[in-house]
Parts: C-alpha cells; sequence; structure tokens
C-alpha cells in the first residue's frame, strides 16, 4: 500500500502479502495497524511536532541550530531510542553524508562523523526514492541491503526508523534517522508512522540551518 506525505514523497507499508516477498522493500517495513490508541499517541505527538515547529518561527539564526538540537533531543525522550541524527547529502562532498545536527540520549557517544555513502547505498536509495524506513532488527534488512547491516552493525545500530526530508516539496536533501543502539526495536502499530509524518512536515524549518 502506498500513500503521500504531502510533499515529501511515498510512504510505503507493508500488507501481510507484501513482506512475504523475498527481497522486496516491504522486507525491511513493519506489518502495521491502526487503533484508537494509535490516534491517541499520533496526535499527542502532533501536538509536540507543533509546539517544536512553532520555536522555528521568528527565531535569530544564531539560535536555530540550539533549537534543532532541543527538538531531536524531545523526539528522543517521545520514542524512547538512543540517537537521532539529522544527515544532508545537498551540500556534502560527492559520495558521503553529512551530519549536521544530533542528539545523544546517553551522551556518551562521539560526535557522528561524515559518512561514505557506499556504507549505506540502499538506506539512501530509499531516502532519494523518498520511502520511510521502519527496521525493527538487522535481519529484517533486505539482501540488498548486505553491505548496510555491516555497516550498522559497526556502528552499533540495530533498529532504526529513517524518513527523507525534502523542504518544499524539492527531491529530498536529506534523511533525519532515529536508531537505537544494541537493541533491537518492535514498532508495534502505526503511531511511529504518523509520528514521522508530523516530524516530516517540520523538515523544511528543521534544514534551514543547513
Amino acid at each position: 500500500m502506498t500513500g503521500r506525505l504531502g510533499a515529501f514523497g511515498p510512504l510505503r507499508l507493508s500488507p501481510a502479502s507484501d513482506r512475504k516477498q523475498g527481497g522486496s522493500t516491504a522486507d525491511n517495513l513493519v506489518h502495521l495497524k491502526v487503533t484508537n490508541q494509535t490516534c491517541a499517541r499520533a496526535a499527542d505527538f502532533e501536538a509536540l511536532i507543533a509546539d517544536l515547529s512553532s520555536r522555528f518561527a521568528n527565531l535569530p539564526a544564531g539560535d536555530i541550530d540550539l533549537e534543532i538540537e532541543i527538538a531531536l533531543q524531545r523526539i528522543c525522550v517521545y520514542f524512547g531510542i538512543d540517537l537521532a541524527v539529522l544527515w544532508q547529502w545537498s551540500a556534502a562532498p560527492p559520495g558521503s553524508i553529512v551530519p549536521s545536527h544530533y542528539h545523544d540520549a546517553e551522551k556518551g557517544l562521539e560526535p557522528p562523523r561524515p559518512l561514505d555513502e557506499q556504507q549505506f547505498h540502499w538506506y539512501v536509495q530509499q531516502m532519494l526514492a523518498g520511502r520511510l524506513i521502519l527496521t525493527r532488527s538487522l535481519e529484517s534488512l533486505p539482501a540488498q541491503a548486505a553491505v548496510d547491516r555491516e555497516s550498522c552493525a559497526l556502528y552499533n545500530v540495530r533498529a532504526a526508523l529513517w524518513l527523507p526530508l525534502a523542504p518544499g516539496g524539492e527531491p529530498p536533501v536529506g534523511a533525519l534517522g532515529l536508531n537505537t543502539l544494541g537493541r533491537e526495536r518492535d514498532w508495534p502499530d502505526a503511531a511511529s508512522v504518523f509520528c514521522a509524518t508530523s516530524a516530516a512536515r517540520s523538515a523544511p524549518s528543521w534544514h534551514c540551518s543547513g
């Protein structure tokens, strides 16, 4: 099933029939169910994103970076995840992806460094195609993401939610990566997708500091 996130490209969910197809993009996605609790949780996150987005209105340029870091921190707390990174490749040297902002919930990691695109080639291709990615474990990545799986293991990433960022309806210029470190993460319902949708809507303001 494919839907659209406004200007942020296709969102592919995975019906049970799709997930049986070996090697397909759907293999790495979680089967999602919409419940009343899901809708309530999504509404709560919509309110959080609205609050975060409002903080960028008329914000002096010198304060933008701090506000982005605060936003990432609050999203980490909401999801209960370990690491949030805002990646950009629009201004990056060819063949690399550059972290512009991050939040480490444990406060013990070295700052993320620019990465060779080939280390996460499958992820980057999905982002450029405008696809949201949910992975509950390294084993849930498809066969064509073998290099990405090795790279995730190298950085201790075990589960992730990635969404493309495309300010103003332009082609994606980066991605927001939400990651758990050293532990798998189940995504039991559609709340995370709705939450990611909300986060995507704030992408223009998040990207503005370049």
